[in-house]
C-alpha cells in the first residue's frame, strides 16, 4: 500500500480516537460523582421549582462510616439568575455544613456536587439530614420523592467519590491499546488475513470492554432470564404457575422456587454498577430457603434458545455455589458462541462477508451476545442459516453429504425454537437446488421432512407452553384473540395503527437498532458516536466488491428482501396481538433489536452487483476503513456505558 494511504488511513485513526476521547470526556463531565454511594434517592416525583419560602428537608440513618460531600439533583431553569439556593448538611441534629449557590453555580449535568471541608467519621447509623431552602425566584428546579404524600429531596450522600481524572486516563488508556492493537494488524498484517480473522480480533477487544462496561443483570430482563435458564439448567422445562390474590382479584404467577437471593435486589434494578458486583462477589446459593420468583415474560422461551447459557451455569453450578459466577459463565458461554457463529457465517458465505461481519459488530448486536438473552443466539443463527443457504447454493457443487444434511436439519431446529418470528427465514430453503439432492425423490422427502420439522417446533413448543403457562398477559387490557379477529375483521384498522406506529417510532426504532438506548435501555449514547454505523453498511452495500462472478438473479432478491420484509411485518403483528392493549392506537412492546436478524439479507437484496475477478481474495476484501471506524466507535460506545456503572447510579 502506498504511504499516501497509509497516512489518510492513520489521521482517520487519530481522529476517530480523538473523538472517542471527547465523547469519553464529555460523558464523564455530565455523569454524576463516580463511586460506590449507599446512601441515595432518585427524583421519582419530578423537579420543583425553589421559590419564595421554599423548604425540602430529609431525614435517614446513615449506612457508611464516611460521607465527604453530598449531590443533589438541581436543574436551571431557562430564565436569568434569582436569589441564592442554601444548603446545610447535620449529623446527629448539629449541623456539619453548610453551602449557599446561586443559579449561575449549578452543574449543567444532573446533579450538582456540594464537598464537605472536613469528611464526616465513624458517622455508619448516625442520624444524617438535609435541607435546601430558598427566600425567593432562584431560576432553579430540585428534584424530589414523593413518600406518603411528602416530597423531599432526592440525594446522593458521597462516601468515597473516585476521581474523574484518574478514571478519564484509565478509559483512555483502554481506547487507545485497543486502537493500537488493531492498528498493528492493519500496519504489519499478513497478504493470508481475511475478513472472518478482522472479526475475531474486533470481537474479542470489544468483549473484554462490554463485559467491564455492562455488568451482569444490566440488560433488559437479564434477572429473568437468569431465573429461566436456571430453571432450565435444574432440569424443568416448564415453569410453574401459582395463583395469588391482589386487591381481591386472582392474578397468575409464572416462575418457580428457588433458593433465597439467587438474584439479590440490587441486581433487579435498571441500574447495576460495578460497585453492586463488588458487593455480592461472595454471595452464596442457599437451598435451605427458598422463594418463588416471578418470571412471566421469559417463561414461554423454548429450552433450546438458551442452550449455550445453560451450560454455562450448569458448569458454574457444579464448580461453585456463587450466583455471580454462575450468571457471567453463563455470559461467556453465549459470547463464544456468538463469536463461533458469525465467524463461520463469514467464512461459508460466498458474498456479503462483511455485511455479516459489520452486523454482528453493532453495538446493540455486541450488548446481545454478551448477555443472558436469547437475542445473541438468535442473531448468530440467522447469519449462519442465511450464509449456509448461500453456501449450498452457490460454493457447493456436489451432491450434499449427510453431514451437510444433519446441519442443515441443526439449523432449522434453532431457528425455530429461538423465535417464532424468524421461522419465515426457513422460506430460503428453496433456494438450494435440486441438483444438491441425490434424486428428485431424496429432494422431495427432504423438503416434506423439513416441513413437518419447521410445523412441529414452530407451533408444538408454542402449544405446550401455552397449555401449562395459558392466561399469562403483558397487560390486563391485552386480549390477543380478540386482537388478532379484530385484525381479520378490519384489516384497513390494522394497517393504519401499523402506519401511525412507523410515523412515531421509525427513527426510535433506527437509532435502537444502533444501540441508542444501551444497558437497560436507560443509558443513552451520543447520535454522532452512531449514524456512522449506518454510514458504514450504507457503504459496504454499495461498493464492496465481493460477489464475484456468482450470478445474483431477481428471483434471489425476491426471496432475501420478501423474506425479511414479511418477518418485519410479522413482529409488529405478534406484538399487536401479545402486548398492545384492545383499542391502542399504537404498537407497543417494539425494540429495535428485534430487527438486527434482518439486515444482512435485507442488504443483500438491495446490493448492487459489482463484479470483480474471482482470484481477488485476502486483505484485498477488507475495508480497513470501515473496520477501523467500527472498532473504534464501538470502543468509544462501551467507555461512555463504563462511566455510568462506575457511578454506581439509582
Amino acid at each position: 500500500m502506498k504511504k499516501s494511504k497509509y497516512r489518510k488511513w492513520i489521521l482517520l485513526w487519530g481522529f476517530l480516537v480523538l473523538t472517542g476521547l471527547l465523547s469519553i470526556c464529555y460523558t464523564l463531565y455530565d455523569s454524576r460523582m463516580l463511586g460506590e454511594v449507599f446512601d441515595q434517592v432518585s427524583p421519582n416525583s419530578g423537579y420543583r421549582e425553589m421559590h419564595d419560602d421554599s423548604l425540602y428537608t430529609v431525614s435517614f440513618r446513615s449506612r457508611t462510616d464516611t460521607v465527604q460531600g453530598i449531590e443533589l439533583f438541581l436543574e436551571k431553569m431557562p430564565a436569568g439568575n434569582g436569589k441564592d439556593i442554601k444548603v446545610s448538611l447535620s449529623q446527629n441534629n448539629k449541623k456539619a455544613a453548610g453551602w449557599q449557590i446561586s443559579r449561575s453555580e449549578v452543574s449543567d449535568s444532573e446533579t450538582t456536587y456540594f464537598p464537605l471541608e472536613k469528611a464526616l467519621t465513624n458517622c455508619k447509623g448516625d442520624r444524617i439530614s438535609i435541607e435546601i431552602s430558598s427566600s425567593g425566584y432562584t431560576g432553579v428546579r430540585i428534584g424530589v420523592s414523593s413518600m406518603d404524600g411528602t416530597e423531599t429531596p432526592a440525594y446522593r450522600l458521597i462516601s468515597d467519590p473516585l476521581s474523574k481524572i484518574l478514571v478519564f486516563f484509565l478509559l483512555a488508556g483502554i481506547l487507545i491499546l485497543g486502537s493500537t492493537i488493531f492498528a498493528g494488524f492493519y500496519l504489519f498484517r499478513k497478504k493470508s488475513f481475511r475478513t472472518e480473522q478482522a472479526f475475531v480480533t474486533i470481537y474479542i477487544i470489544l468483549c473484554l470492554v462490554s463485559f467491564l462496561a455492562i455488568p451482569v443483570f444490566n440488560t433488559p430482563d437479564e434477572d429473568h432470564h437468569f431465573y429461566r435458564i436456571y430453571e432450565l439448567s435444574q432440569g424443568h422445562l416448564i415453569s410453574d404457575k401459582q395463583v395469588t390474590t391482589e386487591n381481591g382479584q386472582e392474578v397468575v404467577q409464572v416462575g418457580r422456587e428457588f433458593p433465597k437471593d439467587l438474584c439479590p435486589d440490587d441486581f433487579e434494578t435498571r441500574d447495576v454498577s460495578l460497585w453492586d458486583v463488588k458487593n455480592h462477589l461472595g454471595d452464596k446459593v442457599d437451598s435451605t430457603e427458598t422463594e418463588f420468583c416471578e418470571f412471566a415474560n421469559t417463561a414461554l422461551y423454548a429450552p433450546p434458545s438458551y442452550l449455550p447459557q445453560i451450560i454455562g451455569v450448569k458448569i458454574a453450578d457444579i464448580l461453585t455455589d456463587s450466583p455471580l459466577f454462575m450468571a457471567y459463565l453463563g455470559r461467556l458461554m453465549n459470547t463464544v458462541t456468538f463469536g463461533l457463529l458469525v465467524f463461520f457465517a463469514i467464512r461459508l458465505s460466498p458474498f456479503g462477508k462483511n455485511l455479516i461481519a459489520i452486523t454482528a459488530l453493532l453495538p446493540m448486536s455486541i450488548q446481545a451476545a454478551n448477555s443472558l438473552s436469547a437475542d445473541g443466539l438468535a442473531i448468530g443463527i440467522v447469519l449462519l442459516f442465511v450464509a449456509y443457504i448461500l453456501y449450498l447454493k452457490y460454493t457447493k457443487t456436489e451432491v450434499l453429504h449427510k453431514k451437510e444434511i444433519a446441519l442443515l436439519y441443526l439449523l432449522i431446529f434453532f431457528l425455530c425454537c429461538c423465535k417464532i418470528v424468524y421461522v419465515p427465514f426457513c422460506l430460503l430453503l428453496f433456494l438450494i437446488p435440486q441438483k444438491r439432492f441425490k434424486s428428485r425423490s431424496a429432494y422431495k422427502r427432504h423438503v416434506v421432512t423439513a416441513a413437518v420439522m419447521i410445523v412441529v417446533l414452530s407451533l408444538g413448543w408454542l402449544l405446550i407452553a401455552t397449555s401449562f403457562l395459558g392466561g399469562v398477559k403483558a397487560n390486563v387490557n391485552v386480549d390477543t384473540a380478540k386482537q388478532i379477529k379484530g385484525i381479520l375483521k378490519n384489516p384497513i384498522q390494522f394497517v393504519m395503527t401499523f402506519v401511525r406506529t412507523l410515523k412515531v417510532y421509525l427513527k426510535e426504532y433506527l437509532l435502537q437498532f444502533l444501540g441508542e438506548r444501551m444497558g437497560w435501555m436507560n443509558i443513552y449514547i451520543p447520535s454522532f458516536l452512531l449514524y456512522p454505523f449506518l454510514i458504514i453498511l450504507g457503504v459496504e452495500v454499495c461498493m464492496d466488491q465481493d460477489t464475484g462472478k456468482h450470478v445474483f438473479p431477481t428471483y434471489l432478491r425476491v426471496f432475501l428482501g420478501g423474506t425479511s420484509i414479511l418477518i418485519f411485518l410479522l413482529v409488529f403483528v405478534t406484538l399487536y396481538g401479545q402486548w398492545t392493549p384492545v383499542g391502542y392506537r399504537l404498537i407497543e412492546g417494539i425494540q429495535g433489536r428485534y430487527f438486527i436478524p434482518l439486515v444482512f439479507p435485507f442488504l443483500l437484496a438491495v446490493k448492487p452487483i459489482r463484479r470483480i475477478h474471482a482470484q481477488q481474495t485476502g486483505n484485498k476484501q477488507i475495508p480497513w476503513n470501515s473496520y477501523t471506524c467500527v472498532l473504534i466507535l464501538n470502543l468509544s460506545v462501551f467507555l461512555v456505558l463504563a462511566v455510568h456503572v462506575l457511578a454506581d447510579c439509582i
